[in-house]
């Protein structure tokens, strides 16, 4: 039997000990930072959204997992971010080939419970062939939901709705210039007058083309993906 060693600990910059394990899970690439010496500045781009536990696969990847020509393949996956966002999450798949360009199908993945999402997938033609899962957190869905809970608790809801008239305002302009010029003459008529009227529009009214949204226009851009693009 092979002997093995006591925990292993490690002097931290404050002074303090940290267990071994406990350092794989600190920032390896944040140097300490003094008054005189602050440190780099942070990443242009930090996930938020944590994708875990896909479905299907082998060994956790190193193997492929395997169907048959037109069969339907469930996919599942773990995602949450910080906070309680409204998320869009998908898969997306192609034949895989030397060439990079190959289009990407698309099918929504559904919501579950404990932050797991379930949709399925088919590959038409015989060979290999590779999927991911995206997400995206959903800013303008996230008002709605929390616009709601103003409703609900009897809140003044003037600010809160001026937030989301902005938003829309906002996404508009990755909208096309038609569905665009319509929603902008829409809240015109509707901004200023009886906040019932505004609050129903944006609530339940305006709906995006089914060929924009996915992403949504005013979801955040740069979907998080596993596995990661390369």
């Amino acid at each position: 039997m092979q002997q093995t060693s006591g925990p292993k600990y490690s002097r931290a910059s404050s002074g303090g000990l940290l267990h071994e394990e406990a350092l794989r899970w600190q920032s390896s690439h944040v140097p300490d930072a003094s008054a005189t010496s602050p440190g780099p500045a942070l990443p242009d781009r930090i996930e938020r959204i944590v994708i875990s536990e896909v479905t299907p696969q082998v060994d956790d990847g190193r193997r492929p997992a395997k169907a048959a020509v037109g069969e339907e393949v469930p996919v599942r996956a773990c995602v949450f971010s910080d906070g309680q966002p409204v998320l869009l999450v998908r898969a997306r798949w192609r034949a895989k080939a030397r060439s990079s360009h190959l289009p990407w199908t698309y099918s929504p993945l559904e919501a579950q419970i404990d932050d797991f999402w379930i949709g399925n997938i088919t590959f038409p033609d015989l060979g290999e062939a590779e999927f991911q899962v995206e997400a995206w957190r959903d800013d303008f869905g996230s008002w709605r939901q929390n616009y709601r809970r103003w409703l609900r608790a009897n809140a003044d809801p003037s600010q809160e709705l001026q937030t989301g008239v902005q938003m829309a305002r906002s996404a508009a302009t990755r909208l096309p210039r038609q569905v665009r010029d319509a929603l902008y003459r829409r809240l015109d008529q509707l901004d200023g007058g009886p906040i019932r009227s505004l609050q129903n529009y944006l609530l339940r009214g305006w709906r995006a083309p089914p060929s924009w949204c996915w992403p949504r226009p005013w979801a955040r851009p740069g979907p998080s993906r596993w596995p990661p693009s390369p």
